[in-house]
């Protein structure tokens, strides 16, 4: 299926911005040659949309809620229709665009592009994400700063847009759907195998509070009877140091990796002034996302750096091991707590839930002596040494494979490559059939969320 792609028999030369050639028989249009803006509005009665990147067009209720609440008053949003291009007008550089199945609401501030019925839906919904496309995206884009730049319609409306025959756009959506189903399963076992490996890591996280005799303290279960039990707040102070140039560069809280360097994880660089006003954190203090401490997201800073202005940062006591409490916030136990003591509005992950430090402070936390602590922690990092490897090179196959899969989708959707001949091999698929991981193309956990949430907040 991905061997035996060859070029098209003849091209002609093309100037623009994705490729120097398209076959015969294919035209590059501009944009607006391809339908055009739409603003429909007073359609409250209908479902609410969101746009995600890496998903595409989506009800607002299958996104867990994890993005900007909507207005109370819906009469000012878009009518999307099944079909239409959607953009997010600030996010569009990045990705953040889809063509709609649905037909529902959206917010007012996103683009909504008719499209022509000689252009394909299921072509059109991978084309338009393609990085051929997001390319231009990024040119078309205007602002100060790189985080958020608002579309600039003119340039919008001169995008360059391969259009190969009806007929012919129906074959590489066909194509591409086997495809990608075929590269979801290779990634879905990859996961599968991480997800097995990180149930023992919280195996390993949950026997730290798991073994030795019981004494009821408050801790859902109990500890063991010979540590000692204080208030959180004794062991960790909450600071609010503000940055004043922004210059310390930023840290990104990441459910694997930890708080690591926020330039490892986005290829736009931040600029300092949209910084001002961050979090300062040091060298063996503890980070808290505090609308997923529930799920252990915690983080011991390394490194002098910035995180995000709902985060805390806490510094920790004389006889605390950080990287013990690290563990310990990631058990079941604890994180049952976490969400126990968390308020807000909505419910775990699908709502805005947050644990305030006063809540925090006040949760009894089991603590052994200083030396136990950092035995435990020897001892467990002992096991997860064992496994790290398959999890880092798990990861790493799902990386190769998504990069195979952006740059095959482009060169198919350009025509650089010919699949007519493998498609009219392959089955027909559903008009409706959706790809990329079951919905989960970039495989976002909470903590990317936040990392884009904080970018975009800048």
């Amino acid at each position: 299926m991905f061997q035996a792609l060859r070029p098209y028999p003849s091209y002609q030369l093309a100037s623009g911005p994705f490729a120097s050639r398209i076959p015969h028989g294919w035209s590059r249009r501009r944009l607006a040659s391809l339908g055009g803006q739409v603003k429909e509005t007073s359609r409250p009665d209908l479902p609410l949309l969101s746009v995600y990147l890496g998903r595409g067009v989506i009800p607002y209720a299958e996104g867990g809620r994890r993005v900007h609440a909507p207005s109370e008053k819906l009469d000012g949003y878009q009518v999307v229709r099944d079909g239409d291009l959607v953009l997010n007008n600030q996010q569009a550089w990045r990705g953040s665009v889809g063509v709609s199945r649905y037909t529902g609401i959206i917010s007012p501030a996103y683009i909504v592009w008719r499209l022509p019925s000689d252009l394909d839906t299921q072509f059109a919904e991978l084309l338009f994400p393609s990085r051929p496309m997001v390319d231009q995206y990024v040119h078309a884009s205007r602002g100060v700063g790189d985080i958020q730049r608002d579309m600039h319609m003119p340039s919008m409306r001169n995008m360059a847009v391969p259009v190969p025959p009806l007929a012919e756009q129906v074959a590489i959506a066909r194509y591409l759907i086997h495809a990608n189903a075929r590269i979801d399963k290779a990634i879905a076992a990859k996961r599968r195998l991480i997800a097995l490996l990180a149930e023992a890591d919280r195996a390993i996280a949950n026997r730290i509070v798991g073994s030795g005799s019981r004494k009821d303290v408050g801790w859902p279960g109990g500890i063991p009877g010979d540590w000692k039990v204080v208030p959180a707040k004794r062991l960790f102070r909450e600071v609010d140091r503000r940055s004043q140039t922004g210059a310390e560069g930023l840290l990104s809280l990441r459910m694997r990796e930890g708080l690591v360097d926020a330039k490892a994880y986005t290829s736009t660089p931040i600029p300092s002034s949209n910084l001002v006003g961050y979090k300062v954190v040091r060298p063996g203090e503890i980070v808290m996302n505090r609308m997923r401490a529930s799920i252990g997201l915690f983080g011991v800073a390394h490194v002098s750096g910035l995180v995000s202005p709902d985060y805390s940062t806490m510094t920790v006591a004389d006889d605390v091991d950080p990287d013990f409490f690290l563990l310990l916030f990631k058990s079941e136990l604890a994180m049952a707590e976490f969400r126990r003591r968390s308020t807000g509005l909505g419910t775990g992950a699908s709502g805005f839930m947050r644990l305030y430090y006063e809540e925090f402070g006040a949760i009894p936390m089991p603590v052994p002596p200083i030396s136990e602590q950092r035995r435990l922690v020897a001892a467990v990092n002992e096991q997860r040494n064992a496994v790290a490897p398959v999890i880092d090179r798990a990861h790493r196959e799902i990386a190769l494979l998504r990069e195979f899969r952006t740059r095959l989708v482009a060169d198919v959707v350009t025509g650089q490559v010919d699949v007519r001949a493998v498609a009219a091999a392959l089955p027909g698929v559903d008009q409706h059939a959706a790809w990329g991981e079951s919905g989960d193309a970039d495989a976002i956990e909470p903590a990317d969320f936040d990392d884009i949430v904080d970018a975009s907040e800048v």
